[in-house]
């Protein structure tokens, strides 16, 4: 798999979606004898998907097409797309650069992959998806249910509580101090906790993963 993808591109789609909001509406009604007044809460589930797009070209793009009435179409390339309802995962996080820092939140995530290949091995495929999906179903996992760290962060300051219970400390720029259980916190070497480092990040794992 690896020396097949050495020569092929790959598109990362990563989306997120933010917590439950609540709405509420206000109903009155007058019929001139009585008004009636009613309090109506909805609760609206906004979806709001942030696409990040991770493109490594290859030499035959853009494809091409050509045919004739003989033969079946000659392609220049091949694409995978591959989805599962196991590419998911929950990541709380906070944004934090010179002079800014959000509040300590979370968001779901969801992740599919587009493979692309210059050419069909012999049994038909470009390649054996399934390697794919247990791959990205591992890096999800691994990053579930965590408080995302960014190790390369330059206005945080983060440091290993050793003992009993090993906790993590993470200081602010503006002194706002999170205490966390080491067990709960996924360590990344990124600078900032956005989706779009995030893709980064998980395109390395990855395609360390596929042996690329």
């Amino acid at each position: 798999l690896g020396p097949l993808l050495g020569n092929c591109g790959i598109i990362l789609n990563l989306s997120r979606t933010f917590p439950p909001k609540f709405s509420h509406r206000h109903f009155s009604t007058n019929n001139n004898r009585k008004t009636n007044a009613s309090l109506e809460t909805v609760l609206k589930r906004t979806i709001t998907p942030i696409p990040t797009l991770l493109f490594f070209p290859i030499s035959s793009f853009p494809f091409s097409m050509s045919s004739s009435s003989s033969s079946l179409p000659t392609p220049s390339g091949f694409s995978v797309l591959v989805s599962a309802a196991t590419f998911k995962f929950n990541l709380a996080h906070f944004v934090a650069y010179k002079g800014f820092r959000e509040r300590l939140h979370g968001h779901n995530y969801k992740l599919s992959i587009e493979l692309f290949g210059p050419h069909i091995s012999s049994d038909g495929y470009v390649l054996d998806f399934g390697v794919v999906k247990t791959v990205c179903k591992s890096v999800c996992k691994s990053l579930n249910e965590h408080v995302i760290i960014p190790r390369k962060s330059d206005v945080l300051d983060v440091r290993d509580l050793e003992g009993k219970d090993d906790h993590v400390i993470v200081t602010c720029e503006d002194g706002c101090v999170f205490v966390f259980p080491k067990g709960d916190c996924y360590f990344a070497e990124i600078a900032h906790s956005t989706v779009e480092e995030i893709s980064l990040m998980l395109y390395g794992r990855i395609m360390e993963g596929l042996g690329v």
